[in-house]
């Protein structure tokens, strides 16, 4: 009997390991079959061995061979990839068994194949993570997170294959698809399902199986240990307490403790710009209990590598409790065989991993550290520090040099600035997206902190949301009419810009658009972080603020009205369609 005719009285699920390499020879009107297979059994020759072609089949095809081979493999992950990015992937185990058996099933080495998937469930990427034997010592969990983050995947679907054929997942197999949920857990992903797949149509999966997707440990932090995450069981998970001290401001956005707290994290936040969210929340919430004003924080060896005027040595003080952090690692990538062990050079090193870019490749995992404020410290006294005072009292009179430097700071970046006495009383200043202008109102009866504060709402417009405008993901009159969540996006930024300038704003942030969950607070305040990071940054505020404070006592108020530039004629009617 023919391959042909096994294949209609079998049909191909049926088909023996030899005789798929032989349809698939026939497929590809491959020569001298009988000759081939001769050839394959000797060398022990897999399926994944003539799909891929491994070194194993060199000399066995022809170039042409090698082509239609190929083009019949990429054929059938075309269709597979084409129907999961076209409707839901997860649709069932058994669709996502199908693409990973196509993928590994014939492969002679465990090979752990990750599935991104976007919020609706949709393919975005399929890649293999790692080969060799499925354990914790070998795959990464930060290397799914990684590419998960560059992705921007809400899901993940795991899969892996077995070439004992025997699909039961092994207590190692349990241990990584839990640690992989545990890690993705931290930035809202989830694993929607871990498939074995082994020979023939078999498959194993956990969420068929009732089999749990994440540890029972509740709180984790991540350290590195023999080149893997490994889970720290910790009761004061520091994401943790994130995650539950916005979830509870989010169940309480009428209240006006919640307001004042918001504030006070905004104010903080200019001073830690350089820090990630989750970094700036965790040294605030820690301060605010332990009702420390913190000034400036740096890690143990920053502060020991600063010297006093006269050569002091600079050291945190004796008994000082530091503010516990996450810090981001850039771990190499080496090599690895087939077998999962390291490949190595002459010297007997491992061999780095280069990337497309010509450059080592990367991972990032998480630990935790310390870092110490500058009261913790001797730097103050050994004159290493200098104490920052108070720039002015909140009452006092912005100098109008100040609001015109930032100005032309802003039209530097591209954006229009005018000011005009045309606009209504009640309106500080409006924002264009079409034109990327700003409109301030310099009225008489505006002091120049008022449009500073003002010029700082709608350069958050510009900031935060003018792409989205642009791209009609926003409509801003009707936001702006109804005091939608843009509102209090730029007012919160305008808040804490201000304060960097004594500046205290008394308008409302609109916290009741923000959402309603912990999540949606976080989304919120960690688009706010990096549009204050960003215009701290590129409008050099401290450098400005830091200038003021050593002209201080040589300040001198000058006429505004010389910076004031009148709107032209033409302009004054489009102005006036826009709120």
């Amino acid at each position: 009997m023919n391959i042909s005719e096994r294949l209609s009285e079998t049909g191909y699920d049926a088909l023996a390991k030899e005789d798929r390499i032989r349809l698939l020879l026939t497929l590809a009107d491959c020569r001298n079959i009988p000759q081939k297979m001769k050839m394959i059994n000797e060398q022990t020759i897999s399926l994944a061995d003539v799909f891929l072609q491994s070194d194993k089949v060199s000399g066995i095809f022809t170039d042409e061979e090698r082509k239609r081979i190929g083009a019949i493999q990429a054929l059938s992950k075309s269709y597979l990839e084409e129907d999961m990015r076209s409707s839901e992937a997860y649709s069932s185990p058994q669709k996502a068994a199908d693409y990973f058996r196509l993928k590994h099933q014939d492969s002679e080495v465990e090979k752990l194949e990750v599935m991104f998937l976007d919020s609706k469930n949709h393919l975005i990427k399929s890649e293999t993570i790692a080969s060799g034997t499925v354990d914790r010592s070998i795959i990464y969990p930060r290397e799914v997170m990684r590419k998960a983050l560059d992705l921007n995947a809400s899901s993940v679907i795991i899969g892996h294959n077995h070439p004992s054929g025997i699909c039961a997942p092994s207590n190692d197999d349990i241990k990584l698809t839990q640690a992989i949920a545990d890690c993705l857990s931290f930035f809202d992903m989830k694993v929607l399902d871990h498939l074995i797949v082994g020979k023939f149509d078999r498959y194993f999966s956990f969420t068929e199986n009732n089999l749990s997707l994440r540890s029972n440990v509740q709180n984790m932090g991540l350290r590195e240990n023999k080149e893997a995450y490994a889970i720290k069981k910790d009761d004061s998970s520091l994401l943790k307490k994130i995650n539950d001290k916005l979830e509870t401001l989010s169940k309480n956005l009428d209240s006006e403790e919640t307001e004042r707290q918001i504030r006070e994290y905004l104010k903080f936040s200019t001073k830690f710009y350089t820090y990630s969210l989750c970094n700036q929340l965790l040294i605030y919430t820690e301060a605010m209990r332990r009702n420390y004003p913190v000034e400036q924080v740096a890690g143990f060896r920053t502060w020991a590598g600063l010297k006093g005027k006269s050569g002091e040595n600079v050291h945190v003080k004796r008994g000082e409790k530091g503010f516990t952090i996450l810090v981001p690692l850039a771990l190499n990538v080496y090599q690895r065989k087939e077998d999962g062990a390291f490949r190595l050079d002459e010297k007997g090193e491992k061999i780095p991993l280069i990337g497309e870019n010509g450059k080592p490749v990367k991972k990032m995992a998480f630990t935790t550290g310390t870092v110490f404020d500058v009261r913790q410290t001797n730097a103050i006294e050994v004159g290493a520090f200098k104490e920052r005072p108070q720039y002015r009292d909140v009452s006092a009179v912005i100098d109008s040099r100040v609001l015109e430097k930032i100005a032309t700071k802003i039209r530097s970046k591209g954006i229009e600035v005018l000011f005009s006495i045309e606009l209504r009383p009640d309106v500080g200043g409006r924002y264009d997206h079409k034109t990327a202008e700003i409109c301030i109102n310099c009225s008489p009866l505006r002091t120049s902190a008022m449009q500073l504060s003002s010029l700082f709402h709608e350069y958050g417009h510009h900031v935060l949301h003018g792409k989205k405008l642009i791209n009609n993901e926003i409509q801003y009159v009707s936001e702006h009419n109804q005091r939608g969540f843009i509102e209090g996006e730029a007012e919160a930024f305008s808040y804490a810009l201000s304060s960097m300038f004594g500046i205290e704003n008394k308008s409302e942030l609109y916290l009741k658009k923000w959402g309603n969950s912990g999540k949606d607070i976080k989304e919120k305040m960690e688009a706010i972080s990096s549009g204050i990071q960003f215009a701290v940054k590129h409008l050099e505020l401290e450098q400005i603020v830091e200038d003021i404070r050593n002209t201080q006592d040589k300040r001198n108020v000058i006429d505004a009205s010389k910076y004031i530039h009148p709107i032209p004629a033409q302009q004054q009617s489009a102005y006036s369609n826009v709120i």
